[in-house]
């Protein structure tokens, strides 16, 4: 590719036209050359090369889906609600996860997502699991329930579990 960049000084001729070759390609990480020449009247030549490096130092967006934290009563069923993860230069990633819910014992746990782009930039975002328990016991009364008492008699409590 060949295009006008500017201008140089040339000591006798003054203001020459700089003319400009290669690309660089911004969405794409490499090393590229840019070869930049100019020619004065008397075609006495001169080029010099610039080298433009596009790097990905970015990590991954990681995008929780679901709450954070997200709360599962004890006993219930928890299920992952995951997470994406995309890179300006990469797209769309897989997500590692990490840790582990016990939906059955009370407590906070915590959920590690993480992904990587192919430059090796990594980006982790945590998702706290709290499992609690706002359910009270169930009482259930043994016997009848009015239990009827004649007056002046005997009770016998049947009792509860």
């Amino acid at each position: 590719m060949r295009r006008h960049s500017g201008s140089a000084v040339d000591g006798c001729a003054g203001t020459v036209a700089v003319t400009v070759s290669g690309t660089v390609d911004a969405n794409t990480v490499g090393t590229y050359a840019l070869s930049y020449r100019a020619v004065d009247p008397s075609g006495n030549a001169t080029t010099n090369t610039r080298t433009v490096q596009v790097v990905d130092t970015v990590g991954p967006v990681v995008t929780l889906a679901g709450a954070n934290p997200l709360v599962v009563e004890c006993h219930g069923t928890f299920t992952d609600p995951g997470a994406s993860a995309v890179d300006t230069c990469a797209g769309l990633l897989g997500v590692t996860i990490s840790g582990s819910v016990d939906a059955n014992a009370v407590g906070n746990y915590e959920l590690s997502y993480r992904a990587v782009d192919a430059s090796g930039n990594a980006t982790t975002v945590t998702r706290t699991v709290q499992v609690v328990d706002t359910t009270g016991p169930v009482v259930t009364l043994a016997g009848a329930n009015p239990l009827v008492v004649e007056c002046h008699g005997t009770f016998s409590d049947p009792g509860a579990s």
